[in-house]
């Protein structure tokens, strides 16, 4: 769901010429709707180990939200900086995975559960 939304909001910024800034506001909407269906700041921040967090979440999700994380920063550096170079994909590299590892590794199974409970209601 995050991938198929991702690739949307790029089409939709690519073909409407909207700023790529708009893309952080999407991955802070994620986390807002992540941190109203978590139950505590643990869960939210993904402060468990690793190990614990990839058991929960699976390998499909977690690769589904890292090529989300990917596309979409990815996608703004293109459009802000061009061509990247390497100095600059090595900066980018950290900053994904801190991204994804603190925010949205597990944002996947919260946003299909928060999908089922708004189905439920219809």
């Amino acid at each position: 769901m995050i991938l198929l939304l991702s690739i949307v909001l790029i089409a939709i910024m690519e073909i409407f010429k909207l700023p790529p800034s708009l893309v952080f506001w999407f991955i802070m909407f994620f986390v807002f709707m992540k941190a109203v269906s978590s139950k505590d700041l643990k869960e939210l921040f993904n402060l468990k180990s690793m190990k614990n967090v990839y058991e929960k979440t699976g390998l499909k999700d977690s690769l589904i939200s890292l090529i989300s994380v990917f596309l979409l920063i990815g996608y703004y550096i293109y459009r802000e900086i061009g061509i990247a170079s390497f100095s600059d994909v090595l900066f980018l590299i950290p900053f994904v995975f801190i991204l994804y590892r603190f925010l949205l590794w597990n944002i996947e199974p919260y946003l299909r559960r928060l999908y089922k409970r708004e189905a439920s209601l219809w």
